[in-house]
């Protein structure tokens, strides 16, 4: 009976962990709610679509940064901006925080959500909903690396242009 007791303890470990994502002891305790109205940490331009907002937060939950969107948040990391493990994006579709490396992204027209023209990435927690989207609105969804490693690649173009090679080309 008692290495039943353990069996079932242990399942109810892993079944929490895998459900959680592993993150029973996440900072995701420390998240500070985005409202409309914030100021972005980056830009300082005001937070008009929480759908969009990306939060990076202290390992000890001490201080949150606020993104008005993914390419601002994306843009104060290649500008040297401190990396912290708790980097967090809004699921476009539940309005809740995602861990970044968990997202899948698709890179669209923002403009009639946030005011301004502009193109932008939309987070989705699920790998299908973001590929949903992106069927929709002709393009295809990204992981985190190739999201970020788009954003190191633009900021060497804007650096270096002539020492830049696109694929392709």
């Amino acid at each position: 009976m008692r290495a039943r007791g353990h069996a079932f303890e242990i399942a109810v470990a892993v079944a929490l962990v895998a459900a959680t994502g592993g993150y029973l002891d996440s900072p995701r305790r420390h998240l500070v709610p985005v409202h409309a109205g914030d100021r972005c940490f980056r830009c300082d331009q005001f937070i008009t679509d929480t759908a969009l907002a990306a939060e990076i937060v202290r390992p000890d939950g001490s201080f949150a940064y606020r993104f008005r969107t993914v390419g601002c948040l994306l843009q104060y990391l290649t500008q040297g901006g401190h990396l912290f493990d708790d980097v967090f994006v809004t699921d476009y579709r539940t309005g809740r925080f995602v861990p970044a490396t968990r997202a899948t992204y698709v890179r669209t027209d923002v403009g009639w959500r946030t005011g301004a023209g502009a193109t932008d990435y939309v987070a989705f927690r699920s790998a299908r909903a973001a590929a949903r989207f992106a069927d929709r609105v002709g393009t295809r969804a990204l992981s985190w690396a190739e999201v970020r490693d788009a954003s190191h690649l633009l900021v060497a173009m804007r650096s270096h242009p002539a020492d830049v090679t696109v694929s392709g080309e």
